[in-house]
């Protein structure tokens, strides 16, 4: 990040991959460096892949697991960080979605332990899911207390449109605030929109999620 730049503001970012593999450069480091640019600090996040072979813990257990020590570990380490511990978001692409999901939705224990970190608080402030997956999405919820949240999907993502409508249908049962979009086409899986080469809506959408991100106060406009 340029000197200077850096707002307070931080980020964890958990790429997709279906828990098989992390799509570490295209939905972590690239998103970063976006994220970097507008001033956020980035923390991609590494989740143990629970569906590849040999595999000793399970997704629900392993997504909420990593995402809350994602989250606590940042919390706590706020001010070496140089960030405002009320101003840390979570962004999951796809597999990432659900390891965001596992979090919000979650209980978010305080657990027993020697190690300080787990004493942090691991609500994240803010919520953006990319296409995300449906594990860890309650069926009803009437909780206050959910992040404000950004959302986006392609219209012919099968499977991953469904779950990221009922995230919408949970906001609106807890009458919090959220922000869908749904681009005409685009598939699965476009990342940053660099690999879509015809529909702009979809090679564009990062703006969209920056004017949220401004309209919410976790950036500043240009």
């Amino acid at each position: 990040m340029t000197a200077g730049k850096a707002s307070g503001v931080a980020i964890v970012i958990a790429p997709g991959g279906g828990f098989t593999s992390n799509v570490f450069g295209p939905e972590g480091e690239q998103p970063a460096a976006y994220f970097n640019k507008l001033g956020i600090t980035a923390f991609v996040l590494k989740y143990r892949l629970s569906r590849e072979p040999g595999s000793k813990v399970t997704v629900e257990v392993s997504a909420k697991e990593d995402g809350y020590r994602a989250m606590r570990m940042v919390r706590a380490k706020a001010t070496d960080y140089g960030v405002d511990p009320a101003k840390i978001g979570f962004i999951g692409f796809s597999a990432g979605g659900e390891v965001v999901s596992s979090v919000v939705f979650g209980d978010a224990p305080v657990v027993k332990s020697p190690d300080a970190i787990d004493a942090a608080n691991a609500r994240p402030d803010y919520a953006m899911w990319i296409y995300t997956g449906p594990v860890a999405i309650p069926h009803e919820s009437t909780a206050t207390n959910l992040p404000p949240a950004f959302l986006l999907c392609a219209f012919d993502d099968e499977g991953h449109l469904r779950p990221t409508v009922d995230i919408l249908n949970l906001y609106r049962q807890g009458k919090v605030s959220a922000e869908l979009h749904v681009t005409s086409g685009g598939g699965h899986g476009f990342n940053l929109g660099y690999r879509e080469k015809k529909l702009i809506s979809v090679q564009t959408w990062p703006q969209r999620m920056t004017d949220w991100l401004i309209d919410q106060g976790f950036a500043k406009k240009e």
